[in-house]
């Protein structure tokens, strides 16, 4: 029986299910290998973590690279390069006692002076800004050894030690090779060490023999470079590839449908949305706001946009995070009240709005159905697209905007990654919503600076109500992380960040 294995969240829980797709796994004809042909859609910008934000080059950076903690198959954090911590100074440090059985890829043992160097080096870099704003600095006490100062006790401190933007890299290579070099043939202590890139086609990882949690079964990943999702999807159902994340919607069923393929999904931790520059512009007017809010179909557009593959959602917040309240609720669709908003917002006529997106389908086709929706209320959407690095600058960075579908995911399962976006501190940095608004920098800084767990929840429950309230955002969807990969591979675990690790895999 064909598997398509998908993990569905429902409200605070994620609860695995298997539903047959058809067809006969059998015997394998994969037994002896031990390479994989992983898709990805772009080509790296560099392979220094301190140096890309995009999901392709994450991809191939967590197979590389670890991390001081990691999460156990059931979600617990454990130790990963630090064997153990405590807690120091009102829980404003945190101790970090590392393994002294580590090695990276250039045969150099990792001790104190890597994890300093790696997390200041972190801490003073504007990409990883969303996990390290709360780090001071890290200094270290002895050589294995390390204490990270924090701006204050913080929560969700471990969360934020667990992903792409805290990799511990070895100091010496960076510093001897340059960051650009670096960035071409990095050096780190993960499962896989760089072997080739070969610029527009592939980059090669082999296995890291002397990994100090033993060697992988699979020995050799070669991250094969196919920018268009139906030659992609070709290449998956060729055999040309083995392992690719997030097929457009419209291979989706063909590819789980297919004899030799297996599909393994979950919700992804963050949210799609309409965003709002609230603070110039019309829509700074919460009535507009408010009227688009009541007219919006998340079912149809999660429907046209994806064929029902997506969750429609009312809530800010995406469940699986700390913070979130399966409570809250945007108004119900009320078309003729977001009629008389409209006119009372000074708009009889209706009025005609530029809105930028992305040529990415994923944010391209929910746009053109709010186009249609919008229409019913006079409110008439330009669509005027633009290539992703283009829109991100337009909207994004220079927040040249009015209206615009927009996404946050997390970059740690805790509320607090929303600071960025709705904190007035951030305003006109990476918050380019514009909201300086008392009530919701009271929230967040309850949340942030609290470690009550009931005083945090609290916050943020009336943080989520307070967007709704006022439609900040137009809460639409969460869209799926899918896998499909050849279905002999074993250990294919869907995660909600993206954090895929081929060391778990094997045929």
């Amino acid at each position: 029986m064909r598997k398509l294995i998908s993990v569905v969240l429902i409200a605070m829980m994620l609860t695995a299910y298997l539903t047959g797709c058809g067809g006969d796994s059998g015997g394998s004809s994969t037994e002896d290998r031990t390479d994989l042909i992983y898709r990805v859609k772009s080509e790296p910008p560099s392979l220094d973590w301190c140096a890309v934000s995009d999901l392709s080059t994450w991809s191939i950076l967590n197979q590389m690279a670890d991390t001081l903690v990691m999460k156990d198959e059931d979600g617990n954090i454990v130790p990963g390069l630090a064997e153990s911590w405590e807690f120091l100074n009102d829980n404003q440090t945190v101790r970090f006692k590392l393994r002294e059985d580590v090695k990276f890829h250039n045969g150099e043992m990792m001790t104190a002076d890597d994890v300093v160097y790696s997390l200041n080096r972190a801490i003073a870099n504007p990409i990883t800004v969303l996990s390290t704003t709360a780090m001071k600095e890290a200094e270290k006490v002895d050589d294995y050894t390390v204490d990270l100062h924090l701006k204050h006790a913080y929560e969700p401190i471990l969360e934020c030690l667990l992903g792409s933007h805290t990799f511990i890299t070895s100091q010496k290579a960076v510093e001897e090779m340059g960051d650009e070099a670096f960035g071409r043939a990095p050096v780190y202590s993960g499962p896989y060490q760089f072997e080739s890139w070969e610029t527009g086609d592939n980059v090669v990882l082999v296995a890291n023999e002397d990994y100090w949690r033993g060697s992988p079964a699979i020995k050799k990943i070669t991250f094969k470079i196919i920018p268009n999702a139906n030659t992609a999807a070709i290449a998956l159902e060729t055999g040309e590839a083995d392992f690719m994340e997030d097929p457009d919607s419209s291979d989706r069923e063909n590819l789980i449908n297919s004899d030799n393929l297996a599909c393994y999904e979950t919700y992804q931790a963050g949210t799609f949305y309409i965003a709002f520059n609230n603070a110039e512009g019309r829509f700074a007017d919460e009535r507009l706001r408010e009227a688009v809010c009541l007219t919006v179909d998340r079912e149809a557009i999660v429907e046209g946009s994806f064929g029902g593959n997506a969750l429609a959602i009312s809530n800010p917040f995406p469940p699986t995070v700390f913070g979130y309240d399966e409570n809250i609720k945007t108004k119900e669709q009320d078309i003729e009240r977001a009629k008389e908003l409209v006119v009372e917002a000074g708009y009889p006529d209706g009025l005609t709005v530029d809105t930028y997106v992305s040529d990415d389908p994923m944010y391209l086709r929910p746009t053109e159905i709010l186009q249609s929706q919008l229409k019913e209320i006079g409110i008439n959407l330009n669509i005027i697209k633009q290539e992703r690095g283009v829109f991100m600058t337009q909207v994004y960075y220079n927040m040249d905007y009015e209206l615009a579908v927009g996404s946050l995911i997390a970059s740690y399962k805790d509320a607090d990654y929303e600071w960025v976006e709705y904190h007035g501190s951030e305003a006109g940095s990476f918050n380019y919503l514009l909201t300086d608004v008392p009530e919701i920098n009271e929230y967040l800084e309850t949340g942030r600076y609290s470690t009550d767990k009931e005083v945090r929840q609290e916050a943020y429950t009336n943080l989520a109500q307070y967007i709704v309230d006022h439609s900040v955002i137009c809460p639409l969807f969460i869209r799926m992380n899918t896998i499909i990969c050849n279905k002999d591979l074993k250990g294919v675990v869907p995660d909600d960040l993206a954090r895929y690790h081929v060391f778990d895999y094997s045929w």
